[in-house]
Parts: C-alpha cells; sequence; structure tokens
C-alpha cells in the first residue's frame, strides 16, 4: 500500500469515526436520531476504501449517505425535543420539565467527542438553566423570539458557520433557525410544517 492509499485510509477511517460519534450521540439522545442504517452506510463506505474489491461501483459514484463529517455543533429546542412538550406549573407558578437521562449521557459523549452543544429555546426557565449547567452545556439561549437571530448567535458564540451546525427542532418557531443550518433532523411527532423541511425524521416522540 503506498503513502497515499495510507493517507487515504486513514482519513476515511477518521471520517467514519466522526460519524459513528455522531449518529451513536444523536440515537441515544432520547433514542431519536438517525436511523441505523446510516452508520452501516458509513462503515461500508470504509470497507470499499480498504477493499476495493468488494465494491462493484467506483468510489466517485457509489451512493453515501449524507455527509455529516463537517456538523460540528448540535443545537436543540428544548419543549418537544429534549422534554415531550409537558410543562408543569406548581401553585407558586414555578415551572418544571422532565428531562431524559440518556439525552445527558449523550450530551456529554458528544462533547467528549468534541462535538459543541447548543440549547435554543423560546421559553425561559430556571431548571433549563440548571439542567444544562450540570451537563457542562455553555452556549445557551433561553427566551428566544427570533430562533433565526438566535441561531446566528449561537453559532458566533461557538465560532462556527451554520453549514456546520445541526438543529433539532419541532415546531414551526424552530423553522427559521433550521432553515439556515447545514442538517435538520426533527423528532416523530413535529409539527408537519417541520417535518417537510427536516432532512431525518427520527422514529421517537420529541422526550422519548
Amino acid at each position: 500500500m503506498t503513502t497515499e492509499d495510507t493517507e487515504d485510509t486513514e482519513k476515511t477511517f477518521d471520517f467514519a469515526r466522526k460519524i459513528s460519534s455522531l449518529c451513536s450521540v444523536l440515537s441515544a439522545i432520547s433514542a431519536l436520531f438517525l436511523l441505523s442504517v446510516l452508520l452501516l452506510l458509513s462503515v461500508l463506505s470504509v470497507s470499499s476504501v480498504v477493499n476495493p474489491s468488494r465494491s462493484s461501483t467506483p468510489p466517485e459514484t457509489t451512493p453515501l449517505m449524507p455527509d455529516l463529517s463537517s456538523i460540528t455543533f448540535l443545537v436543540f429546542d428544548v419543549d418537544g425535543v429534549l422534554t415531550d412538550g409537558s410543562i408543569q406549573l406548581d401553585d407558586r407558578g414555578t415551572e418544571t420539565k422532565s428531562f431524559s437521562v440518556r439525552d445527558g449521557f449523550a450530551i456529554r459523549a458528544a462533547m467528549r467527542h468534541g462535538l459543541k452543544i447548543g440549547i435554543l429555546t423560546g421559553r425561559s426557565s430556571q431548571c433549563v438553566a440548571l439542567r444544562m449547567e450540570e451537563l457542562g452545556v455553555t452556549h445557551l439561549m433561553q427566551g428566544s423570539r427570533n430562533k433565526a437571530i438566535g441561531i446566528e448567535t449561537l453559532c458566533q458564540q461557538a465560532g462556527v458557520d451554520l453549514s456546520s451546525t445541526c438543529f433539532i427542532g419541532d415546531d414551526i418557531p424552530d423553522m427559521p433557525a433550521m432553515l439556515l443550518c447545514g442538517y435538520r433532523i426533527c423528532p416523530a411527532d413535529a409539527a408537519p410544517e417541520v417535518r417537510a423541511i427536516a432532512d431525518h425524521i427520527t422514529h421517537a416522540t420529541g422526550g422519548k
């Protein structure tokens, strides 16, 4: 194997590791994201490079999964994505939400693998701030009334291009931000308008 072949193989494995990490993280978050077949396709892509004889199609024409290697920033809405959309208010008007422990595991795993995590939500609540502080998420914007401006601000803060950002939303207010991002995901019970623009619709509903 030539040096050039070795470099190509290493690059392919690096791409596969990034995709594997992203798919693992997204699939762990409330069992929401990215079909396992996408990961399978990335593995098959690596096999074709390492052992070209196993592929009958030239590499340049082999159909591959969407190129997610450039995605480095995952931005989530909260209500309906990290939760099931329910809001609880006690007698004092204090708002509480239920978060999945798997979300926390997946978010920490994403950050360990070098992905940046952001939160962009239209509501404001102390419980969200506390949960994100617990998880180490620093790119947090609550009370956003214009999510197009919000996502641009978050990307500037994170030093990431919009094209390298994946937004996960579920309702109409999320659409302006989703349309600006490089990749768009929504849960199965998202608004029909959101489902229509999503690059990927998960099998699970929000917060599940």
